[in-house]
């Protein structure tokens, strides 16, 4: 069976990499909205970041809540990275962490 996505030249890579970085969505949706192969965009994202750049962020958590009782932490699944969440984990440090996920 043929695939129905297209494959991006350079330029091209170049041009909808730029669209993409604008629009805040996740790859995977963004590429599946647009017919476009995503591994063969995440292959021109990673080729033009420099050698140099490491993609940081700071995470600090803020220490769970002592009464609240325990329960297992949530697990969130984005394309090939896991997340595991404890309860109480600070919804401002999660967005961070969310955002950054979403812009590798």
């Amino acid at each position: 069976m043929r695939s129905t996505r297209k494959k991006v030249s350079e330029s091209e890579a170049a041009r909808q990499i730029e669209g993409w970085r604008t629009s805040g969505m996740p790859l995977p949706k963004w590429c599946a909205e647009r017919g476009l192969d995503g591994r063969s965009l995440r292959y021109w994202v990673d080729r033009s970041a420099p050698a140099s750049v490491i993609r940081m962020v700071d995470v600090t958590p803020t220490p769970p809540r002592a009464s609240a009782p325990f329960s297992p932490p949530v697990q969130i699944c984005i394309e090939d990275v896991t997340l595991f969440v404890p309860d109480g984990f600070s919804d401002d440090t999660l967005a961070r962490v969310l955002r950054a996920v979403r812009g590798c």
